[in-house]
């Protein structure tokens, strides 16, 4: 059965106030590293505006919450299944923890595995071959293209390479 859309009746302002107030840390954040000007932007100007944009957006959220009322916070959260989201936090925390030593493609495609499998129980070939483009598409944008400088690991391809080659000569 679908789920019916929540209403500003059934909002409640404690997600206003805690976005209000992390909107005003990032914008007072960015104003340390320089706003510049808006022909040569300072390290603070994207980071200013972004925390300007949140904190405004959650003030009009939050007016708009007080003045409708709200109901209790144990009636919003009642039957709400919190094991999912709890797997995903640990899984996103271990794979920040294993990123550095495991190098980014192997622990970005253990952790596309997890999710997948968890997100939407499939076949393991599915699972696999997804994890595999997910993983390639994310590296091929980020360490080609942008060429952002991910965690090799001690695992990574070129290591892997290296064993596969090592192999193949020892073989022969």
């Amino acid at each position: 059965m679908a789920q019916a859309r929540v209403t500003a009746k059934e909002e409640h302002p404690i997600a206003s106030v805690v976005l209000l107030l992390l909107g005003l840390a990032i914008g007072v954040g960015g104003l340390h590293y320089g706003w510049g000007s808006l022909d040569n932007p300072g390290a603070g100007f994207v980071p200013f505006l972004a925390g300007a944009a949140m904190a405004g957006f959650s003030a009009i959220t939050l007016v708009q919450s007080v003045l409708k009322g709200w109901r209790p916070l144990a009636e919003i959260w009642a039957g709400t299944r919190w094991r999912r989201p709890l797997v995903a936090i640990v899984c996103l925390v271990l794979y920040a923890v294993l990123l550095r030593d495991l190098g980014f493609p192997i622990s970005t495609f253990i952790l596309a595995v997890y999710l997948y499998r968890m997100l939407e129980p499939s076949g393991w070939t599915e699972t696999l071959v997804a994890a595999a483009l997910t993983t390639l598409g994310f590296y091929l944008v980020f360490q080609v293209w942008l060429e952002v400088q991910l965690p090799k690991g001690s695992l990574s391809f070129a290591a892997v390479e290296r064993l596969a080659a090592d192999l193949i000569s020892s073989a022969c």
